[in-house]
């Protein structure tokens, strides 16, 4: 799975005071660039005034493909700076000093990361469409979540033909904020998907998570039941929708999101099947300590550096399973045990930070019997999975082949997660690797459910 995901922004703590000489103003474009484990993110920063002077700001972050991130709160006071993203949850205090630079630390998670400012002297990056660009018709639509104040937001894609759709397909994002199209470093899957599917004669539904695009709510205050919520909403809905009367509905969900549509699917009597893209099959922490383990044999790890590391975090994975303790009680624990092998959490690794991604999204996520939501579907099942994924491991195709032993299970050799051809699978390509998606996992998703709807 997808960590949780990684635009890197959220509040941003600012350290006022100190003030170096006066410049200009601070209003305008900055850009930087964060070093990460897993390679750089280049970040863009614009800063405005409005007429009665209140400091307003949006982020860029280029390598993901994502405009116009909402900045909360930002506090200018002379030279220093503070920003507030309550969506991206970081934290980023900085001073300009005398050369125009503005140096600062952005917070996440418990995580520190210094971020350098620079201001921004030409156009970097072209603007990009917010939805499928296809000739096919479309609709926004707008689903309110019943018992919340969240407002999802979507586009129904219809093939132009004048016969009714063959079926409806909803994709699902993967774990982390989200965009209907599921940009992730720049790459787009949901497009790709959608695309395909239209062309063959199938209604689409693409949508944005909570607090993200144009859906309401705050995605970082969320939970899986949430996002498992918001699916449903989005079935019943679309059910009711004139323009698909009768068509039956697929639910198409990557990595975290195949096991939401999973949760969805057994519950829901108007789901006809499920298509697991890269979904997890196994207990959670089995799947993020296989995920890990993969990830240091990529960096050049030793087996025995591997097998400790494990030993660490499947330690720390249990303390967070016990429900007789309180999160606070197994950070606390969970010190005692990092202290205790400090030495085998390598460069840059602060305890702090550690602690900081034990939140209760993780414990939630660590607590669910997926095998049993797996084995409890009563609809078809198509799995699609590729051999070089460090995670979602393509073990977790034949898990899902034992539970489901009449699911359609395929894994495509030479892809990565993103179903993106690749030498070693390794996410710190991903930025770097062309646009696109297996067109043999596209091909093989369009041969299944043509299968589906003539036997069902």
């Amino acid at each position: 799975m997808k960590y949780r995901k990684t635009i890197l922004l959220t509040h941003v703590l600012l350290l006022g005071g100190l003030m170096v000489q006066a410049q200009t103003s601070l209003r305008g474009d900055w850009q930087g660039t964060l070093r990460l484990p897993m390679g750089s993110l280049r970040l863009i920063l614009h800063l405005n005034q409005d007429e009665q002077g209140k400091w307003q700001g949006a982020l860029d972050s280029p390598d993901q493909g994502a405009y116009g991130l909402r900045v909360d709160e930002v506090q200018v006071e002379g030279d220093s700076l503070l920003l507030t993203s309550h969506l991206l949850q970081i934290r980023y205090l900085g001073l300009r000093d005398a050369s125009g630079k503005i140096l600062g630390t952005l917070t996440q998670g418990g995580a520190e990361l210094p971020l350098t400012l620079e201001r921004k002297r030409e156009a970097t990056e072209p603007p990009r469409a917010d939805t499928i660009t296809s000739p096919y018709r479309q609709q926004e639509l707008q689903i309110p979540i019943p018992g919340t104040k969240v407002t999802l937001s979507g586009t129904l894609s219809l093939p132009t033909t004048e016969r009714p759709p063959h079926a409806l397909v909803v994709l699902i994002t993967g774990s982390g904020p989200q965009d209907r199209d599921e940009t992730i470093l720049g790459h787009k899957p949901f497009r790709h998907i959608a695309d395909t599917l239209l062309s063959a004669g199938y209604a689409v539904f693409c949508y944005d998570d909570r607090g993200v695009g144009k859906s309401t709510g705050v995605f970082m205050d969320s939970h899986l039941s949430d996002f498992v919520q918001d699916a449903t909403a989005v079935v019943r809905r679309l059910h009711a929708e004139p323009s698909l009367r009768g068509t039956k509905i697929y639910l198409l969900g990557h990595s975290e999101g195949a096991y939401v549509a999973a949760q969805v699917a057994r519950r829901e009597s108007l789901v006809s099947g499920v298509i697991s893209l890269a979904g997890p099959t196994f207990a959670l922490d089995r799947v993020l300590l296989d995920q890990m383990d993969a990830l240091l044999e990529l960096s050049g790890a030793s087996e025995d550096q591997r097998r400790k590391l494990g030993r660490v975090n499947a330690q720390v994975y249990a303390l967070m399973k016990d429900k007789h303790l309180t999160l606070d009680e197994v950070k606390a624990k969970a010190r005692k045990v990092l202290e205790s092998h400090q030495e085998y959490l390598g460069n840059g690794q602060s305890i702090e930070a550690i602690l900081g991604q034990l939140t209760p999204y993780l414990r939630e996520l660590l607590s669910q019997d997926v095998s049993a939501v797996w084995r409890d579907l009563r609809v078809p099942v198509i799995g699609i999975y590729a051999d070089l994924d460090k995670q979602v491991l393509p073990i977790n195709a034949r898990e899902l082949q034992r539970l489901l032993p009449r699911a359609r299970v395929q894994v495509f050799p030479g892809y990565n997660h993103l179903f993106l051809q690749t030498q070693s699978g390794s996410p710190l390509e991903y930025a770097r690797l062309p646009q696109g998606f297996s067109p043999e996992a596209l091909s093989y998703l369009r041969q299944e459910l043509d299968r589906l709807r003539v036997v069902q």
